[in-house]
């Protein structure tokens, strides 16, 4: 009969034929075992967070009684008084005791066996530690609290590093760099090729006029059959209508920010008040925060294709002069002015109010947030504020910062950069600081006027500009002046117009489906759409001793994958055979960690490691031990949580490869519950890998809008399409639901379809077969 631990540490046998003391429940215990109540025995192990050894304060904890105190409760009692006065010989006496002990123990084996099995079967573990606690589980972390922090930190720092502009030395360099960054700009935001200039097809649905100042709601036309809406503002005199042939009068786009009001706010309202009654014509169009990030398509990217728009707009109207164009903005409109301007040349005077600096203020190494509309795909990999800023140069530019948000070190730190660009190719510009919180209040507004009253009415020699007693509209009489009218569409169909302009040709040809060398420029694609810097492969590798967590015996290892990223892996091994031979290797991935692995499929590791395979159970950068909320830390970085993912698993294997017990030849990489993209990414980078079975076939790009996804990857494909970059590799997709047939056709034309294997079963029977599987099987 095999040797099974009981919580004793003694075998079956051992427990049934141990002296009579053992049955006696009037006898004490064994050593290593404490009664909390008359019918319950515990395992006594170490002092742990529930209290002392062999208390009842166990019974507050999730513990089970160990297998050994079950079997214990089916022995019978000692018979502590004697059967018969009579005084048999020595030797009859030791007889007769040791056959009345076989037969009760002959006996108490049969009665305990079925209860054995039935708990065998049952899932009970006949180990002391039948359940894994949360307790085990977390002593067997990787890092500790200050080593996960010192990662954030490191990680945050090396991601947003500023970049200096003092490294442009002449006129010529700067410019030569400038043209090639606005075509990255563009392509970052989602506007590269841009958009048809379709029929702007003005609508009027309100208006308000006044003695000095005529407010009207416009609709206009931004994208085929999309409309974008914004509030024009006119100097009486130069209203249509009013004058036989109006003045040709500057104009000035007035972007807003996150004010509770939007474009109807007072904040804003003023400044546009402000400039009309100065001669100018001031719109203000209404910000936006519709996305669709796996198509390209961000906040930011559909405001500036609104502004450029909205400058159509305005050179339209008749009372405007085309060439003399300025636009302003604060916090949030600050932004959009900093992009407008550094994309458009029409603009010819800007005043960003408390906005430009590095990007890295306005990031935080925290799972804090600013809007999601700051976070450019990719932005802070290619640029920074001071550069896009630079862009601008040599036009007029006045930047406004304040004491009190993260532009206080503007003026000593980022605008001396700036500063050496218009050194560079000319132009003016300024800076005014303010001590005061962040806003854009009627000190900045004066100093905003005079810079357009001295660039755009070409009025040098008035240095200042009042604003006077302003009568402002409430923000609901401005928002009854028309909804959008029936029959038109509003900016929420823009996803459409750009998934029909813009998604993938779903053919095999090109990179994809085709013979290794001409799938190279796919899989750059795929590189850059995912982040990726170098190869993926670790620098190096930490043992960090051994452990145990839900009945295993771990080895924890770090692996470095990239320059300060340690990546905190588990390696479970199967007891070693009396043949030392390599073994088959799989990197089993789990979305909540390695951790949650254990916890919730036990019964998976388990089979795989009795059928010989390795384990490696990783945490991923944001996953497990490193798990931290940077959605939009990775969208603005170019560097995805899936790119991040993808890159540590596919290091991982290259480290599983280099191990003494595995089979170089037989690593393979598993995806569990919603990791698919992330292993069949990893795989698809990593051409050493034997193959990839995941366990869901999804989700796909196409059904996600937000940071989930790669930006503007479904311009180049979705899963189908990259995970036809294995072929002709094994893979093997669980929960397909026909939607990898594109896959099918590649690995069709490669003569590969052998290695494919797609399917729908539910969890037992994917972890049964995927057992056989990851042992080099076929099923």
């Amino acid at each position: 009969m095999a040797s099974i631990r009981f919580g004793c540490h003694t075998t079956i046998l051992e427990n049934l034929s141990r002296n009579h003391k053992l049955a006696d429940r009037s006898r004490p215990l064994p050593s290593n075992c404490s009664a909390t109540e008359p019918n319950l025995v515990f395992p006594r192990g170490r002092r742990g967070r529930h209290g002392r050894r062999g208390t009842s304060e166990h019974k507050a904890s999730n513990e089970r009684p160990c297998l050994a105190a079950m079997v214990r409760l089916c022995l019978p009692r000692a018979e502590n008084s004697r059967r018969s006065t009579m005084q048999p010989s020595r030797n009859k006496v030791i007889q007769s005791r040791r056959s009345r002990v076989l037969r009760k123990h002959t006996f108490c084996f049969w009665r305990v066996w079925p209860i054995i099995c039935c708990m065998l079967l049952s899932g009970i573990s006949p180990c002391s530690n039948s359940a894994a606690s949360a307790e085990h589980v977390d002593g067997a972390d990787v890092l500790d609290t200050a080593e996960r922090e010192s990662f954030f930190t490191r990680y945050f720092e090396r991601m947003t590093t500023p970049r200096s502009l003092f490294t442009f030395a002449d006129r010529e360099s700067w410019l030569r760099h400038a043209q090639a960054l606005r075509q990255r700009v563009l392509q970052s935001i989602g506007l590269w090729p841009l958009p048809e200039r379709v029929p702007l097809d003005p609508r009027i649905t309100g208006r308000i006029e006044r003695q000095d100042v005529v407010i009207e709601r416009v609709y206009y036309q931004t994208l085929p059959g999309t409309y974008a809406s914004g509030y024009l503002y006119r100097p009486r005199e130069s209203s249509a209508g009013t004058l036989t042939k109006p003045l040709r009068r500057p104009a000035v786009l007035n972007p807003h920010g996150h004010w509770p009001e939007g474009a109807a706010d007072t904040n804003v309202q003023a400044r546009c008040i402000g400039l009309a009654r100065m001669g100018l014509v001031a719109f203000c169009p209404d910000s936006t925060h519709v996305m669709d990030l796996p198509i390209g398509l961000c906040p930011i990217g559909l405001m500036t294709w609104n502004n450029i728009r909205a400058l159509d707009f305005l050179q339209s109207l008749e009372d405007v002069d085309p060439e003399r164009l300025g636009c302003t903005g604060g916090s949030g409109g600050g932004q959009q002015t900093l992009y407008l301007a550094a994309l458009d040349s029409r603009v010819k005077a800007i005043v960003p109010a408390v906005l430009v600096s590095w990007f890295r203020r306005i990031l935080f190494a925290s799972e804090q947030t600013h809007c999601f509309c700051n976070h450019a795909p990719g932005m802070a990999s290619i640029t920074d504020e001071p550069e896009l800023a630079g862009l601008f140069a040599p036009r007029p530019a006045l930047f406004i910062c304040a004491t009190g948000d993260w532009t206080r070190d503007f003026p000593k730190e980022e605008f001396p950069e700036i500063k050496h660009i218009y050194n560079l190719v000319g132009g003016e510009v300024s800076c005014v600081q303010f001590d005061k919180p962040h806003n854009y209040d009627r000190d900045s507004r004066e100093q905003m006027y005079a810079w357009m009253n001295k660039h755009l009415l070409d009025a040098r020699g008035q240095e200042t500009v009042r604003e006077g007693d302003i009568q402002l509209e409430s923000p609901a009489t401005l928002k009854k002046l028309g909804p959008l009218p029936p029959g038109l569409a509003g900016l929420d169909g823009a996803p459409d117009y750009f998934r029909s302009k813009h998604s993938f040709n779903r053919t095999p040809q090109g990179g994809t489906g085709q013979p290794a060398h001409s799938r190279a420029p796919t899989i750059q694609v795929l590189g850059d759409l995912l982040g990726e810097r170098g190869p993926c492969v670790p620098f190096g590798a930490e043992y960090r001793g051994t452990s145990s967590a839900a009945g295993f015996r771990i080895e924890k290892v770090l692996i470095q994958t990239e320059p300060d990223v340690r990546v905190p892996v588990w390696v479970l091994e199967p007891e070693r055979s009396k043949v030392d031979q390599r073994r088959a290797a799989v990197v089993l991935v789990h979305p909540e960690g390695k951790r949650a692995l254990l916890e919730n499929r036990r019964a998976l590791v388990r089979g795989l490691l009795d059928a010989g395979v390795v384990v490696v159970a990783p945490d991923m950068r944001l996953r497990g031990e490193l798990r931290r909320r940077w959605d939009w830390n990775c969208v603005i970085w170019g560097r995805p949580e899936i790119g991040m993912a993808a890159h540590d698993l596919a290091a991982t294997a290259t480290y599983l490869r280099s191990r003494a017990e595995v089979d170089a030849k037989r690593v393979r990489v598993v995806g569990l519950g919603e990791t698919a993209a992330m292993a069949l990414f990893a795989t698809a980078l990593n051409d050493r890998v034997a193959g990839v079975a995941v366990e869901q076939g999804g989700p796909m790009f196409a059904e996600t809008r937000g940071p989930q996804a790669p930006a503007g990857i479904l311009r180049h494909g979705d899963l189908p399409e990259f995970a036809a970059l294995i072929a002709p590799r094994p893979m093997w997709i669980n929960g397909d639901g026909d939607r990898f047939r594109f896959t099918q056709q590649c690995y069709d034309r490669l003569r590969s379809s052998g290695t494919l294997r797609r399917s729908d079963l539910d969890q037992a029977e994917f972890e049964k077969e995927l057992i056989v599987w990851a042992g080099g099987g076929r099923r």
